[in-house]
């Protein structure tokens, strides 16, 4: 596991470390950077920095600086450390005690800081603070909402069976403490859709979770994403399943067997959801992909009607291909 080394010495450091991983970054960096600067409670109490992976050009350093001017921190890789290597080098920056990673593409709402802020004053042995946190495309438009895991702000019971189960928790909406990434190590380099996750589990096996339902943060999904190419050729099922069989092994013994068949059908749905996604934008092929996918992990969903009508979406989307194909 990668280290992360400890900062010595309390005085002087910020509370919060906003860390900003970009490459080659889309039209939504600026809209992030400016959700975190209309928070920005002051150089004291919080550092900005935009952790640039290698980029083509220098796009994220002019916004970086037409946002915040000298205020915001930025650090450019001369060659691309890959996800896990700039999420790693954003944490070896940060200089708060509090660590949010918010990715180029997402968004926080007024109040995210301040609310999440209590987490650390109301419980001093948390580990990771989330909240409620809405989807939007590509437009900015909310398209969904994560589940309501409690109803007031406080500790997430039985948290880690919750969150071994399926991940539960989105990037932009998670703050976590420094001290915990010091002492379990970096996210790992040998995951890429799922290295969050399986961070996710591994603070909660030894730390409580935080929780604020009042969605101040929102994850973006477009098919420019690192994500969705990740969905386009399959890679992240494959990248679920080996995270499970990590994940498993940090459960109790008792638990493991029960907590890896509920994992699996959580592969399954979302192997479902995203082929559900890409028929509607018309990407056929890697609907096919995902669809593939998800009968592998259960068989028994040729028996369901609404996979059929999801194969019945497919075959139309493939013969529309076809044809596009034949008249080109």
């Amino acid at each position: 596991m990668r280290r992360i080394e400890p900062i010595t010495g309390d005085d002087e450091r910020p509370f919060w470390s906003v860390m900003i991983p970009t490459r080659d970054c889309g039209p939504w960096l600026e809209a992030s950077l400016s959700s975190v600067r209309d928070q920005d409670p002051g150089p004291e109490k919080m550092q900005i920095a935009v952790v640039d992976d290698a980029s083509d050009g220098d796009l994220a350093q002019q916004i970086t600086h037409r946002i915040f001017g000298e205020r915001a921190e930025y650090h450019r890789h001369p060659v691309s450390l890959g996800i896990a290597g700039n999420w790693n080098a954003c944490v070896d920056l940060s200089r708060g005690h509090w660590v949010h990673i918010l990715h180029q593409d997402d968004l926080v709402f007024p109040g995210f800081y301040e609310r999440l802020e209590r987490a650390a004053h109301v419980v001093p042995e948390v580990g990771a603070a989330f909240c409620r946190n809405w989807t939007i495309d590509r437009d900015g438009a909310r398209t969904g909402i994560s589940a309501l895991e409690r109803d007031t702000a406080g500790l997430c019971r039985d948290w880690l069976e919750r969150i071994a189960e399926s991940n539960r928790v989105q990037c932009p909406a998670v703050v976590v403490r420094r001290r915990c990434y010091e002492q379990l190590g970096g996210f790992r380099s040998d995951l890429s859709f799922t290295l969050d996750w399986e961070m996710w589990v591994r603070i909660a096996s030894r730390w409580p979770f935080y929780y604020e339902p009042e969605p101040l943060s929102a994850f973006r999904i477009h098919f420019d994403s690192e994500t969705s190419r990740l969905c386009r050729d399959g890679s992240n099922v494959a990248d679920l399943l080996s995270a499970i069989e990590i994940i498993n092994g940090q459960l109790p013994p008792q638990r493991r067997s029960a907590l890896r068949d509920r994992a699996r059908r959580y592969c399954v749905r979302h192997a479902l959801g995203w082929a559900r996604r890409l028929l509607n934008a018309k990407e056929t092929a890697a609907a096919r992909i995902q669809l593939r996918a998800a009968l592998e992990l259960d068989p028994m969903l040729l028996m369901r009607a609404h996979v059929w009508n999801l194969y019945r979406q497919l075959a139309f989307g493939l013969l529309r291909d076809r044809i596009r194909r034949a008249d080109g």
